[in-house]
């Protein structure tokens, strides 16, 4: 969704003004207009809601869309490959960021 890491709490979207609150995205009438879940958030809760591994989920939502997309130089670590990396510590927080193999600043 758009709002991933904006502050704005209101915005418009396709002609629309879309409300954050708690996690959800609502057009005025209350409808609705999706949820303002990050990746990571969604890696986390897919893990601890499914008790699947940490590891495997991770490689769902890196390597699943990379290959539904075609884009073959993604989702895994190889020589040859692109190079995005996350650096998580122990308790999943975010530490590092490479996009293409730079590392970028937070």
């Amino acid at each position: 969704m758009s709002s991933v890491g904006h502050a704005d709490d209101r915005f418009e979207l396709n002609g629309r003004t879309v409300v954050r609150e708690n996690g959800r995205l609502t057009i005025a009438d209350g409808t609705l207009a999706g949820s303002d879940l990050d990746m990571m958030s969604g890696v986390r809760i897919m893990a601890d809601a499914c008790g699947a591994p940490f590891h495997d989920v991770l490689r769902m939502a890196s390597r699943c869309p990379a290959q539904m997309l075609g884009l073959h130089d993604r989702g895994h670590l190889r020589p040859g490959a692109r190079a995005d990396i996350l650096a998580l510590d122990a308790e999943r927080t975010l530490l590092s960021v490479w996009i293409a193999g730079d590392r970028q600043e937070r």
